[in-house]
């Protein structure tokens, strides 16, 4: 008998149903872990940039022609990507303290890539340099509003660090450069709820920068808006002001009280960031002079309250969840940290991180002492 067998016929690929083809492309372009859950940052200790893990397989781009324009078309509207570039401003500490997911730092490569669906290039105007650095690098559109909200209001940005930063924003880049027949253009992906995705981060975390221009296709008055927004300060009203942070304060309260402590601690840093984020700000005298007294002293309660209870739910947090000896000393430590910044409240008012003449209660006093002491 012949034991011979006949050559297996090719597959053809091109042959599969459309759908069954567009599966295939998101398994092989599209396979970023998820974004890390909020505990495992709370709990952690920043070590360097974060990487956006992924096991994205791009060999199937280099089959053919038809197959390179379909799974160019999925890859780029499903991951969507964000090119970010930064000249004369140093992200490296924003980076690293939000511990925000790139998929890469490399500049060679994130500047070649030619499938974003928004481009972000900041840079300095004025006299305002900070040193030179040049940072050019790719996220995912999922981790747009983490950048934003990490980059738009850090405390540790001089006065004077917004009014001289300029910032364009360009939805679809490549748009206007010709592409090769194997790539179809993406500008039928730029839908209203498209464009609101990418840009309402901005208006909503951008505040008080020099100069802003948004470009591409949107909507005429969602562009205005953006610009609007972005240029102008968020905290101008003082009632504003206040019931914003007593709104996430009492979210914290109500957490801690069903022993859900890291919402608790998501809503009380967020109280207390915020209010370390206006304090930097060049409209921040001009609010407490409008609030007087009273306003400088309700949201010195805000920020004193919120650290004292953000770290005793660290602590709760490290010994009912941690085993581990040495995770425990580090939220420890980190709670300590918190509390020695309310014992400044105790002191003459030039020491106190706020200034203002608020006080803790007795009993508030000596439950603050007490926690102090035993840690």
């Amino acid at each position: 008998m012949d034991q011979t067998q006949a050559p297996a016929a090719p597959f053809r690929f091109l042959d599969l149903p459309g759908e069954i083809r567009n599966r295939i492309y998101k398994i092989t372009l599209c396979a970023f872990d998820p974004a890390p859950d909020a505990s495992i940052l709370e709990e952690s200790i920043p070590n360097g940039i974060f990487k956006a893990e992924h096991s994205i397989e791009t060999n199937i781009l280099r089959s053919c022609k038809q197959v390179h324009r379909e799974a160019y078309d999925v890859m780029v509207k499903t991951n969507n990507f964000v090119h970010v570039e930064a000249r004369n401003i140093l992200l490296s500490n924003t980076l690293v303290k939000s511990q925000l997911p790139v998929v890469t730092m490399d500049r060679a490569a994130a500047s070649q890539f030619d499938g974003y669906v928004a481009k972000l290039f900041m840079h300095s105007i004025g006299e305002f340099i900070e040193d030179g650095s040049h940072f050019s690098f790719m996220i995912l559109l999922r981790d747009w509003e983490k950048f934003c909200d990490a980059f738009g209001g850090p405390a540790s940005r001089l006065k004077t660090w917004f009014a001289n930063t300029a910032v364009t924003c360009l939805l679809d880049p490549f748009s206007t450069q010709s592409r090769s027949d194997w790539r179809d253009p993406i500008s039928d992906y730029f839908s209203a709820k498209t464009q609101r995705a990418i840009l309402e981060p901005l208006s909503c975390h951008f505040r008080g920068f020099g100069a802003i221009h948004v470009l591409g296709p949107v909507g005429e008055e969602l562009k205005a808006r953006v610009e609007r927004d972005a240029t102008s300060w968020r905290w101008t009203n003082c009632e504003h002001v206040l019931m914003y942070l007593q709104e996430h304060k009492q979210k914290g309260d109500r957490s801690f009280q069903q022993n859900n402590f890291l919402d608790a601690i998501t809503h009380w840093r967020h109280a207390y960031g915020t209010i370390d984020s206006m304090r930097h700000q060049i409209y921040w005298t001009e609010l407490k002079s409008s609030g007087g007294k009273s306003f400088s002293n309700a949201v010195a309660e805000v920020y004193y309250m919120t650290k004292r209870d953000c770290a005793k739910a660290r602590l709760k947090r490290a010994h009912e969840v941690f085993n581990d000896q040495d995770r425990r000393i580090k939220r420890s430590e980190v709670a300590l940290t918190d509390l020695r910044d309310c014992l400044r409240a105790l002191g003459p008012t030039e020491r106190r991180i706020l200034g203002e003449d608020w006080r803790f209660s007795i009993p508030d006093m000596a439950e603050l002492c007490y926690q102090s002491a035993l840690w």
